[in-house]
């Protein structure tokens, strides 16, 4: 799947760096759990629209829909940010995204098709939403800057 970036993540860094340097596993804590409550709405609206541009013909828009969609944060390293992964059989999910589904013909396993779909639903359904989720992160970040500052 595509990686999409978000601006801020060397603050996002350097915040989580200033924190352990601290000593506050709390404010850390806090806001690993800011960011992941920025996401929740967001993979609603990717459910919402997963379901909108996959064929729901044999049920596989709903199938996808309903897969595990989880946020995964590193605070530290080269890939410091936020990453939006689906977990319904990883290769499965990369080849819907590239815009290639390999399906049975009517339940036989032995007679095996490709249908092309949309390519790239997976990503779009992310960037629709990009400021928002990039809004929501920031906003978690500056709450736990700010307690750094006052020194709580």
């Amino acid at each position: 799947m595509t990686e999409i970036s978000i601006r801020g993540a060397e603050d996002l860094e350097r915040l989580a760096k200033q924190l352990k340097e601290a000593g506050r596993n709390d404010l850390r804590k806090e806001l690993l759990a800011g960011i992941r409550a920025s996401v929740k709405p967001i993979i609603s609206d990717i459910r919402d629209r997963i379901r909108e541009r996959l064929p729901s013909s044999g049920g596989l828009a709903d199938r996808v829909a309903t897969a595990t969609i989880s946020a995964r944060t590193r605070l530290t390293g080269k890939s410091a940010g936020v990453s939006l992964i689906g977990k319904r059989g990883k290769s499965m999910l990369s080849r819907l995204n590239e815009g290639i589904l390999k399906h049975p013909l009517y339940g036989n396993r032995s007679h095996w098709y490709t249908q092309a779909v949309e390519p790239g639903w997976f990503d779009k359904a992310i960037i629709e939403d990009l400021d928002l989720l990039q809004k929501n992160i920031i906003d978690a970040m500056e709450r736990v800057a700010e307690k750094v500052a006052q020194g709580v």
